[in-house]
C-alpha cells in the first residue's frame, strides 16, 4: 500500500516522457490498491496470487495508457499513476472499476475488489516522480476508501462535475492519517448500481457547519455551502462558536497559555507598557511577505487565476489591516500598554479580516457572524436566543488553557 510519499518505482513500465501537468502546475494523482491483499494471497497461495496480480497490472496499464495517464510508481499490489486534467483521470478510475469488476474467465474465490482514490493539486515533481503533501492527500484517499470504491476530493470533484459526465454521492467527512482537520471526500458512480450508505454522511443542506478538512473550511449555513482556505481568523471564529455565549480570552485565542501570561503581566512596568504593537522584527517579516503576496498576485493575474489572485488580495489586505493598526500618523510606532493590548489587536484583525472574506463569499452568513461576535480583550459569539443556530464543527481540537501549539 503506498504511503504518498514518493516511492521508487518497482516494476514501473517505460513510458516515455509525457506531460503530467495542467498549464496552471497542477497535476491529477490516482492510487489504487486491492482491497485485503493479504488475505487473497492467504486464500490462494503465492503463486495463484501472482497470477491475479499480473492481471491486475495489465488492466490498469491499458486503462492509464488508453486514458493519457503516467505510471509513476508501482508497488505490489499499488499503482500512483499521474494525469494532466481531472477529466481524465475519472474516466480511467471507472474503466479500470469496471474491468475489474467483470468476472470474465475468472474463478470466484480470484474475485478482487480495488480502492481507487484521486486527489489534484500542486505537487514537487523531480526527474518523473511526484512528493509533497497533495500526493500524500492522494495515497491517503484511497487507503479510506472502501474495495469497489472510487473515492475523491472536492478539488477535483469541483474540476470535473461542470461537464455532468459524472455522478458523485452527497460526500462523507474523515480524518487522514497524519493530517489534520477533517476532510470531506465523494464517491464517484462507476456502475448502475446505488451508493450503499455513507459512514459519516454531510449534514443535510438546512444544517450549518463549520468545519475544516485539510487546508480548507467549508461553511454551511442556510442551505448555501462554501469552501475557504484556511486562516487563523476562521480558526478563531471556530472557537467561539463552539463555546457560545463563552467569553474567551485574546490570550486564548492567540495560543498564549494564560497562567504563564498572569506572570509575565505582573512583572511589566505599568509606565514602559509593552513596547510596539509591531517591533522591529515583526515588520521585517510583514514586508517580507507583502512582498511576496504581490509578486504572487501579479503571477496569478497574468496566468488568469482568480482563485489564487482572491487569496493573495485577502492576505494582503489582512496584513495592511494589521499593520495599520499598529501605526499611527507618519508610520510612527503605537505602543501598546500590554501584552493584552497587543494579542486584542491581533487577535481583532485576524477576525475581523476572516469575517470580511466570509461575507464575500455567503453574505447571510457574514452578517450572522458579524451581529453575533465581539471582540475586545475577551471575545464571544452571542447569537439570539430566539433563533439558535446548531452548528456541526470540525477541527483541531482547542488547545487547553494552558497553551495552543
Amino acid at each position: 500500500m503506498f504511503q504518498g510519499e514518493g516511492l521508487a518505482s518497482e516494476g514501473t513500465q517505460a513510458q516515455g516522457f509525457l506531460p503530467t501537468t495542467a498549464p496552471d502546475g497542477t497535476v491529477t494523482i490516482m492510487f489504487t490498491d486491492i482491497e485485503s491483499f493479504t488475505a487473497l494471497t492467504e486464500r490462494l497461495g503465492d503463486r495463484r496470487t501472482q497470477d491475479v496480480l499480473r492481471a491486475h497490472r495489465a488492466i490498469v496499464r491499458e486503462q492509464v495508457a488508453t486514458h493519457g495517464g503516467r505510471e509513476v510508481s508501482v508497488q505490489g499490489d499499488g499503482f500512483m499513476v499521474a494525469f494532466t486534467s481531472a477529466r481524465r483521470a475519472l474516466p480511467c478510475a471507472i474503466a479500470i472499476q469496471r474491468a475489474v469488476d467483470a468476472p470474465g474467465e475468472r474463478r470466484p474465490e480470484e474475485s478482487i475488489r480495488l480502492r481507487v482514490g484521486l486527489h489534484t493539486g500542486e505537487a514537487i515533481r523531480e526527474h518523473d516522480d511526484f512528493f509533497g503533501k497533495n500526493v500524500i492527500i492522494a495515497a491517503r484517499i484511497a487507503s479510506t476508501a472502501q474495495g469497489g470504491e472510487i473515492l475523491v476530493s472536492p478539488q477535483l470533484k469541483e474540476l470535473a462535475e461542470s461537464s455532468g459526465d459524472f455522478r458523485f454521492d452527497d460526500g462523507r467527512l474523515v480524518e487522514l492519517k497524519g493530517l489534520s482537520g477533517r476532510y470531506r471526500l465523494f464517491r464517484v458512480a462507476w456502475s448502475d448500481r446505488p451508493f450503499a450508505p455513507a459512514r459519516n454522511p454531510l449534514p443535510p443542506a438546512s444544517s450549518s457547519a463549520f468545519h475544516r478538512e485539510g487546508d480548507y473550511w467549508t461553511l454551511v449555513y442556510e442551505g448555501k455551502v462554501v469552501r475557504l482556505r484556511d486562516s487563523k481568523g476562521l480558526r478563531d471564529i471556530a472557537q467561539l462558536l463552539n463555546h457560545p455565549g463563552q467569553e474567551l480570552h485574546v490570550f486564548y485565542l492567540a495560543g498564549i497559555a494564560l497562567s504563564r501570561a498572569a506572570d509575565e503581566q505582573a512583572a511589566w512596568p505599568t509606565v514602559q507598557g509593552a513596547g510596539p504593537l509591531l517591533d522591529g522584527k515583526a515588520k521585517a517579516d510583514v514586508r517580507h511577505r507583502l512582498a511576496e503576496l504581490r509578486e504572487e498576485l501579479e503571477e496569478a493575474e497574468r496566468f488568469n487565476d482568480p482563485g489564487r489572485a482572491a487569496r493573495a488580495r485577502d492576505e494582503i489586505d489582512c496584513l495592511t489591516s494589521y499593520v495599520a493598526a499598529a501605526t499611527g500618523l507618519g508610520g510612527r510606532d503605537r505602543k501598546a500598554a500590554s501584552n493584552v493590548e497587543r494579542a486584542r489587536v491581533m487577535v481583532t484583525v485576524r477576525i475581523k479580516a476572516a469575517l470580511k472574506k466570509i461575507r464575500a463569499a455567503h453574505p447571510p452568513l457574514g452578517h450572522h457572524l458579524a451581529t453575533t461576535i465581539k471582540t475586545g480583550r475577551f471575545c464571544v459569539y452571542n447569537p439570539d436566543p430566539a433563533r439558535p443556530v446548531s452548528w456541526l464543527l470540525g477541527f483541531p481540537a482547542a488547545r487547553a488553557a494552558e497553551g495552543r501549539a
